[in-house]
């Protein structure tokens, strides 16, 4: 089933107004996420095909719904592998005669998605021509914040 955010809630995107040039004046260590953001940003800047929508339902689990009209589950992989998140669709279809009019698009796609530490993929379902992926963040007990008793 796909999470549409419901109409008594406005929608609020998530603030990027910092440049990495001021991040990198206070960090130490991330140059290889800086790097991994700054390519999925020019891979993916251009590419507006399918129309998605990233949702966050909790501190912890996000979804999101991916707009595949004309797409079979058959034509849809989502790879997730070392914190990246690949969904693509190959639509293999024989047109028998032509197009007055073409406004459904139904061409090939490959979108990756950069997931933090511990994010995993807990389920996908298609639905309607909406692919929803759920995610939840999952961090191990180690990494939670511990109270330290005084002695």
């Amino acid at each position: 089933m796909s999470r549409l955010v419901p109409s008594n809630q406005t929608y609020t995107p998530i603030s990027t107004t910092w440049s990495l040039p001021q991040i990198d004046s206070w960090t130490v260590g991330f140059d290889r996420h800086w790097k991994l953001l700054e390519d999925l940003h020019s891979s993916t800047a251009k590419n507006t095909y399918p129309p998605y929508n990233i949702i966050k339902m909790s501190d912890e689990s996000y979804g999101v719904d991916v707009a595949l009209a004309g797409f079979s589950k058959d034509e849809i992989e989502i790879v997730h592998h070392n914190g990246i998140l690949k969904i693509s669709g190959k639509k293999d279809v024989e047109i028998l005669g032509s197009f007055v009019h073409k406004g459904i698009a139904t061409r090939d796609f490959e979108h990756q998605f950069a997931l933090a530490d511990y994010v995993e993929v807990k389920s996908a379902t298609f639905e309607n021509g909406i692919l929803s992926i759920y995610l939840k963040q999952e961090l191990p007990e180690e990494k939670r914040p511990k109270a330290i008793q005084i002695q």
